[in-house]
């Protein structure tokens, strides 16, 4: 069953009873679910709504399609939308849903209106909003995680207008996949990829993926993977946490001449010398 809801104000909390039925619009809230298994079940609210799932997956049915939403992902729901929800799982399924008054729905106005009544069927990643990690976001009121969607829809509305395609919904897509390449690059940066793989990851073409990440970043993925690579190998080398040689594996370089070559050419000085520079003490 659904546990609480916890408003905006420390102070007060609204108990939701079985049957699902959500205060009116007026005041921002959220609603804490623990739930195993939940019969399909028809919602409808007035507010703007953010679902988060934090463990498990909730599955929402709208009038056009069917999103299974699992950690780590978020939905956006325009107001006065319909449609169910039903969670079928063996393990516990932990999500918070905040529902946002008019007053705190204000800063994603311009993201409901460039995908309007398809807003649903985007699903964005919680790495998205602000590098936040779920649980750390999801302990924060109401107000708090309006004022990151704030921050986080207007940077992201930014980068959606690099995006070279002509459909809002699909410039979304297209975003996510580039935002997600892009996350790896940085995140993984050891692991021996290869464009091709990028773009898998991005659900793009090669070509396409090549094209827009370029557009959108301002470097080609290739050339942002070998900075990456050589910036992180930079500063552990500085550091002297390991072997020059183990280093440079740990970075993704397959043998030391590689990498030598690939350092050198892009700070103009030997690994061995990096390690030599004189650096001041913090």
């Amino acid at each position: 069953m659904f546990d609480q809801a916890v408003t905006q104000t420390s102070s007060q909390t609204i108990t939701v009873p079985s049957g699902l039925q959500l205060p009116l619009a007026g005041k921002s809230y959220s609603v804490w679910s623990s739930l195993r298994t939940l019969d399909r079940m028809s919602l409808h609210c007035p507010m703007l709504s953010l679902k988060t799932v934090l463990n498990g997956e909730e599955i929402y049915h709208f009038r056009d399609r069917t999103v299974r939403l699992c950690a780590g992902e978020f939905l956006l729901v325009r107001a006065d939308t319909d449609y169910d929800v039903q969670i079928q799982t063996r393990f516990e399924t932990l999500g918070r849903c905040f529902y946002f008054a008019a007053q705190d729905a204000q800063v994603l106005n311009d993201l409901v209106d460039q995908l309007g009544t398809r807003l649903h069927h985007v699903k964005f990643e919680w790495n998205e909003l602000n590098n936040c990690h779920p649980f750390g976001l999801s302990r924060k009121g109401t107000r708090a995680v309006a004022d990151a969607l704030s921050q986080w829809s207007a940077a992201w509305l930014d980068q959606l207008a690099r995006v070279d395609r002509v459909d809002p919904l699909t410039k979304a897509r297209v975003l996510n996949g580039l935002q997600r390449a892009h996350r790896l690059i940085h995140e993984r940066y050891g692991e021996p990829w290869t464009v091709s793989q990028l773009a898998e990851a991005a659900h793009l073409s090669r070509a396409s993926f090549t094209r827009s990440f370029t557009r959108l970043y301002g470097v080609s993925p290739k050339r942002l993977l070998e900075q990456v690579r050589l910036q992180v190998a930079a500063a552990k080398i500085a550091a002297r946490t390991d072997s020059i040689t183990t280093i440079s594996v740990n970075c993704g370089y397959a043998d030391l001449p590689t990498f030598s070559r690939a350092f050198r050419r892009y700070y103009g000085i030997a690994p061995s010398s990096w390690a030599k520079v004189p650096r001041p003490v913090a």
